[in-house]
């Protein structure tokens, strides 16, 4: 979507004419302030084009650069911290930190003030990692799922409340309670991922899952109840749980069944899923009976607008397959992952940025870890550990993709 920044030729000029000053020029002292407002304009919506953080670290800059750009909307796509993921929540004490910094601001500390609720934060394309605050525990919840384009939703079960946080931008929107949610308040129940849909106005998706069952819940900031999104078109599926979390992507939401074919819901007239591709019979995948199937991003155009992935065991084999959207079409498997590794169940990272992380990998979750525990290891410097401590060693990966789009 593009950012609400108004631009305009003089943005242009006025940039060019900064770049072409003679060297002289070049060594004065300027006011940077004063860089008209149409030049701030055009240099924030390049950054925001990027990452949003980029655009966070302008708008602080002072005043004048804060005024000519628009302010955050936690609604808004463009301002969805897609490409960050929340590694760690942690709790510190006796905070000396000044409660008066500006919100609006990236702190970017080695470590985390005491008694300030701060999470370590990673970028799967760059590396960087920052430590960005959270609300209080007490009063907002932990995190109960991640997934939705960067946003996290806080619930704090004593009070019911639900929140949708953007933690870049600090901003947070209410959503309704989930006592009245009879999947919700089992103990076996778990909270797979998040999305939202945008389409004029967000929707929020909780894939929520039990030992029997799947369902999709939605709502809008401002609802009193949550809804289920209709999974009729399953409805012929044997298996009670047809599919395995969910991607959000670009404002849509997608699931992958266990025969591999790719839904998006679909909110009018009423949310429901709606069939975007299909694999056409077992010769495309050899192997029957995946114990998961699974969508990540792809981090490659050349690969589709997603990734497809088929898991047929721990350390065992797996398939993976690009999957366009707009075609509804995929790509063969693919043979090689080049420098991407996967972490099951919706992860892609660029492997190179990552020194624990060996390019075309994918890694897969085991049962008793969660999923925080999972992306930890994405922070951890290249250092020698004993055998059996180093945080890969908890999990099951396998080595490399070979012919055929087999992973062994």
């Amino acid at each position: 979507m593009t950012p609400p920044v108004q631009q305009g030729e003089a943005s242009e000029k006025e940039l060019k004419q900064y770049d072409e000053s003679d060297p002289k020029s070049r060594t004065e002292e300027r006011d940077w302030s004063l860089l008209g407002g149409d030049a701030v304009g055009l240099i924030a919506d390049k950054l925001l084009a990027n990452d949003v953080t980029e655009y966070i670290r302008l708008r602080a800059v002072c005043q004048a650069w804060r005024s000519s750009t628009a302010d955050p909307s936690l609604l808004l796509p463009c301002f969805f911290p897609r490409n960050w993921l929340m590694l760690q929540d942690e709790e510190f004490e006796d905070s000396d930190e000044d409660e008066d910094a500006d919100e609006d601001t990236v702190d970017e500390t080695e470590a985390p003030a005491p008694e300030v609720r701060k999470s370590c934060f990673v970028n799967v394309r760059t590396g960087v990692t920052l430590w960005i605050r959270l609300p209080p525990v007490e009063e907002y919840g932990k995190v109960l799922a991640a997934g939705a384009e960067g946003l996290l939703i806080l619930y704090c079960k004593r009070t019911d409340k639900v929140h949708l946080f953007n933690p870049v931008i600090s901003a947070m929107a209410v959503l309704p309670g989930l006592a009245d949610v009879p999947m919700a308040a089992r103990s076996s129940t778990s909270f797979v991922t998040a999305g939202v849909i945008f389409d004029g106005e967000a929707t929020v998706l909780l894939v929520v899952a039990t030992r029997r069952r799947t369902a999709i819940l939605y709502a809008k900031p401002g609802d009193r109840c949550w809804g289920t999104v209709d999974a009729g078109l399953l409805g012929g599926h044997r298996n009670p749980r047809p599919f395995d979390g969910g991607l959000c992507l670009d404002g849509q939401f997608y699931v992958a069944t266990r025969h591999g074919d790719v839904l998006r819901v679909q909110l009018a007239p009423r949310p429901h899923l709606v069939y975007i591709a299909r694999l056409h019979g077992p010769d495309e995948c050899t192997c029957a009976n995946p114990i998961g199937t699974y969508l990540v991003p792809s981090l490659d155009d050349n690969d589709g607008d997603m990734l497809l992935v088929f898991c047929y065991g721990f350390a065992d084999e797996s398939y993976v397959f690009g999957v366009h959207v707009g075609s509804g079409s995929f790509t063969p498997p693919l043979a090689v992952l080049g420098n991407r590794a996967i972490f099951l169940p919706s992860v892609t990272v660029r492997a190179d940025k990552f020194p624990l992380v060996v390019p075309g990998t994918v890694y897969q979750l085991l049962l008793t870890m969660v999923f925080t525990d999972l992306l930890t290891v994405l922070a951890v410097d290249d250092v020698a550990c004993p055998k059996g401590e180093h945080p890969m060693s908890d999990m099951y990966y396998t080595d490399s993709i070979k012919a055929a789009g087999v992973i062994e």
